[in-house]
């Protein structure tokens, strides 16, 4: 069923768009000063300092290579915040993307969908414990962190019968000048050496 539903999507996939015409020097030199005032107007960049100009904005990526509006390129060595370490352009999964958006393009995850669960089992099965394990899936490595600690603090407040002093535990050890994510809980983790001064 699942390939049929695919088959279907696959061939109701819009035509790719023709490619617009390259435009003139001068004109990509207005768009990007364009950019820039906007950005330095509206745009509050990540962990980045704000004297410095922002660069010209990347327009397009593939493999690990960045493209920016001014023609120069550049080398992403984090693999886009390491969301992307399968590398940019790759059209196989632009083409999954868009068939599970069509057929389910966002759920609650306290609701469950089928691909949900299947990643779950497999996840379990890799991991191979004992047991079966259960995954917990957020958005992102802070949520992730957000949601560990969280976890850790209910396991103990929940265990006060064999262990008393469980509500009191809520102190979270974690690497010296380690990148535990940009939530407060993570800032906080990571000490003030680490980014974390004032969380």
């Amino acid at each position: 069923m699942r390939r049929l539903i695919r088959a279907k999507s696959s061939m109701a996939r819009a035509a790719p768009q023709p490619v617009a015409a390259p435009i003139s020097a001068t004109n990509v030199a207005s768009l990007i000063d364009d950019v820039r005032a906007k950005t330095e107007r509206h745009v509050w960049r990540h962990m980045t300092p704000h004297a410095a100009p922002p660069p010209a904005p990347v327009v397009t990526a593939r493999g690990s290579t960045l493209h920016r509006l001014d023609g120069s390129e550049a080398l992403d060595s984090m693999a886009g915040l390491w969301c992307v370490n399968v590398g940019y352009g790759r059209e196989e999964l632009a083409a999954t993307a868009y068939d599970a958006m069509n057929q389910l393009s966002f759920l609650s995850p306290a609701l469950g969908s089928v691909p949900q669960v299947e990643l779950a089992a497999k996840i379990s099965d890799l991991l191979d414990y004992d047991r079966p394990a259960h995954a917990f899936f957020t958005a992102s490595g802070s949520e992730a962190n957000e949601a560990a600690f969280k976890v850790a603090r209910m396991y103990h407040a929940a265990n006060i019968a064999n262990d008393p002093s469980g509500p009191l535990r809520h102190k979270i050890i974690a690497r010296h000048r380690a990148y535990h994510g940009n939530t407060a809980g993570g800032r906080g983790a990571a000490g003030p050496g680490g980014g974390g001064r004032g969380f």
